[in-house]
């Protein structure tokens, strides 16, 4: 059989009617609420009439904290699941799969729309926003935790058919692996964000399955299986790399 970009593949327990994907866009469509509007709804349905097999929503943030954008695309309250599940309704009515994305941008956020001080492992100034972040507390890496857990519940919810877990690129878990960012990995004993663990620092144990962290309520985490969750973690980030996603199919 000659494979094309259009031929179906079967991706973990999730079918794509052809071989091309949508990476996350941020379109600055919407408003400060980060709610879905009109326009995400025909942006995101022209795309799927386009013929891409799986298409990732644009980035959705988990945490009020962690926003970057002033029109980013909201997951860390349930009034933003009825808007999502219209998106995700547009996609599924012209045949792709949707997919979200989820983030915490740590020293990347916009203070000026967060309101306060950006949040990270350590305060090393982000050369983009020129704002020196807070160190984060045992503490509240616990309520970020949560907040990854609570937004994959909620895009469950809309019926999306999988989640992306932002890893790489800067932003909150590449932060607590890159020594640039982390001023005390080295010494760092128990420091849990999205998916990772970080006991001491040695790429093996740096990180390990999201699944095992970001289960949702009512999810059974599972491996190489057709129901549940199914993880992939690029041996690129596990080796402590800038790129990196970890890919959730739900069932």
């Amino acid at each position: 059989m000659t494979v094309t970009p259009f031929t179906p593949i079967r991706m973990g327990p999730v079918e794509m009617r052809s071989r091309l994907a949508m990476a996350p866009v941020k379109t600055a469509l919407g408003g400060p609420d980060g709610l879905i509007c009109a326009r995400h709804v025909a942006y995101y349905r022209r795309r799927a009439e386009g013929g891409a097999g799986m298409i990732i929503v644009e980035p959705l943030f988990v945490d009020s904290r962690g926003r970057e954008h002033p029109r980013q695309l909201a997951a860390h309250r349930d009034v933003a699941i009825g808007g999502l599940r219209r998106v995700v309704n547009a996609i599924h009515e012209n045949g792709s799969l949707a997919f979200a994305h989820l983030n915490h941008a740590g020293r990347a956020a916009n203070p000026k729309v967060i309101g306060e001080s950006p949040e990270a492992p350590s305060a090393v100034t982000c050369p983009t926003s020129g704002a020196t972040p807070e160190p984060m507390s045992t503490e509240r890496i616990g309520v970020v935790l949560e907040a990854y857990r609570n937004a994959a519940h909620r895009v469950r919810e809309a019926g999306f058919d999988g989640v992306e877990i932002q890893l790489g690129l800067g932003y909150l878990p590449a932060q607590f692996l890159s020594p640039r960012t982390s001023a005390t990995m080295t010494t760092v004993s128990q420091a849990r964000t999205a998916g990772v663990l970080l006991t001491r620092w040695s790429p093996p144990s740096a990180a390990r399955s999201v699944t095992e962290w970001l289960s949702p309520p009512g999810f059974r985490p599972t491996k190489r299986s057709t129901e549940g969750w199914e993880s992939t973690t690029p041996s690129s980030w596990r080796s402590g790399s800038s790129s990196g996603v970890s890919t959730q199919f739900i069932s």
